[in-house]
């Protein structure tokens, strides 16, 4: 009795191949980069000489993350961890690094909107004050400047609310 072999086929673009089969095209020209054989005559693909080469390129279940037993395990909990993610945002729990940086930027322009009011208003404040009136404004304008500094900073982390 004689078995019929499947013969797979040679593809004659990287495109053909990918549409054709589903394989990634960054998966085919990692392949070609790394010097797989099944490329042959240009861009044309032995899709059975890449297959085993991809399959012998790697050992430990394809360099599965450390604690999962398949790619299917790790992409359902990435699609959790994302799902998370976007509910703490919309829940007002979590953001952005941007937008982080942003309002820890809009408060120390504060800070430095009241450290430069400071260097314009004081001096003509304490011209001709003794030690102690001089301490009594500059303690003054410290008071002032950190209560608005603290609001300022108490903002940051919260959603922004839209009025």
């Amino acid at each position: 009795m004689k078995r019929n072999r499947i013969t797979l086929p040679i593809f004659e673009s990287m495109e053909h191949c990918s549409g054709s089969t589903g394989i990634p095209l960054s998966v085919l020209k990692v392949a070609k980069r790394a010097g797989c054989p099944a490329f042959i005559s240009g861009s044309r693909i032995d899709l059975a000489v890449l297959l085993k080469w991809y399959f012998a390129q790697s050992s430990d279940a394809h360099d599965l993350p450390k604690g999962f037993t398949s790619w299917r395990a790790f992409r359902e909990k990435i699609d959790a961890l994302l799902r998370k993610s976007t509910l703490d945002r919309v829940e007002g729990d979590s953001m952005s690094v941007s937008e982080g940086k942003r309002q820890v930027a809009i408060a120390m322009g504060c800070v430095l909107n009241e450290q430069k009011r400071m260097e314009q208003e004081l001096p003509p404040i304490v011209v001709g004050m003794d030690a102690v009136g001089i301490h009594r404004e500059l303690k003054k304008f410290h008071s002032d400047s950190v209560g608005k500094w603290r609001a300022e900073f108490e903002k940051v982390g919260k959603p922004e609310v839209e009025g």
